[in-house]
């Protein structure tokens, strides 16, 4: 969504424009745990459910991570994609009724690459957009003239009378594009890049959600120093909300000196690995 993105302001500068993504040699595995009804929308108890369930069913499963989805629902992030088949597998091989009626198991698709166009004249329709591509690249369709993109959306660029547009691109056809020093549209030269949309909430500004979607029940945060915001505020040291909280949950030792906003910043850069690491880049 635009509000989703819209947060990734990070990677919105063409100077930042990289060339191939590095290669994803091993893909992280996630298996999803969806709630059936409301009954079971407690996070941590499903949590605890799920984890003892399958350390019963086979103790030598190790999950990396657990990450929390709507409705109380599980993702459980593993160390590869067959891993994350074969907790599929135990889940759903279990003779427990009860457990059957109240989740669905699934492995989802992952996610395909997306590349950002920019500075295009905010004019220009979608449609449109995607026809002139399809005109002036013809690499961008196949021989039967289907596109190998799908035009997303377009986010506001520093000149109010343009936009950057988000495409999503065919995992096959991603690294060509990528040895292209441009795109051709109308009699312009488009630049690209890569595009890693990352949520990043703009009121505790934690990673993983939206500002409509935060559950915070505490004010507003600082994005410099992390501490609740108010109009009379001082900061009395630079400090990163987003590092902080990975060095004392994850134990790392990110330096924390620095705007949670810095396209630096250490816990930002992981997600980013994160998300190349769920990316089908048709390797």
């Amino acid at each position: 969504s635009f509000a989703q993105v819209a947060q990734s302001s990070r990677d919105l500068l063409p100077s930042e424009r990289s060339t191939r993504p590095p290669p994803v040699l091993n893909p992280e595995g996630i298996t999803l745990v969806k709630p059936k009804n409301e009954n079971v929308d407690n996070f941590e108890t499903n949590k605890k459910l799920i984890t003892e369930l399958l350390r019963k069913k086979d103790p030598a499963i190790r999950l990396r991570s657990f990450g929390k989805i709507y409705g109380g629902g599980l993702k459980l992030v593993s160390a590869s994609l067959d891993d994350a088949k074969v907790i599929k597998d135990l889940l759903c091989d279990t003779e427990d009724n009860d457990l059957h009626s109240s989740f669905e198991f699934s492995i989802p698709p992952r996610r395909s690459p997306q590349i950002i166009v920019y500075n295009v004249d905010k004019k220009v329709e979608p449609d449109v957009f995607k026809k002139g591509l399809l005109a002036k690249n013809l690499f961008l369709s196949d021989a039967n003239n289907t596109p190998k993109f799908k035009v997303e959306f377009n986010i506001p660029a520093r000149n109010k009378e343009l936009v950057h547009w988000i495409l999503t691109i065919n995992p096959k056809t991603f690294h060509e594009i990528m040895d292209k020093e441009g795109l051709y549209f109308e009699f312009s030269r488009l630049r690209f890049s890569e595009f890693i949309g990352i949520k990043q909430c703009k009121k505790c500004f934690l990673f993983g959600h939206t500002t409509k979607q935060c559950k915070q029940e505490t004010p507003r945060k600082c994005d410099n120093c992390g501490e609740n915001w108010s109009e009379k505020h001082r900061c009395k040291k630079r400090q990163c909300i987003n590092c902080t909280v990975s060095n004392s949950k994850y134990k790392t030792t990110h330096g924390t000196n620095h705007n949670c906003l810095d396209p630096m910043c250490k816990a930002y850069l992981k997600q980013k690995e994160f998300i190349r690491k769920r990316t089908d880049y048709g390797l």
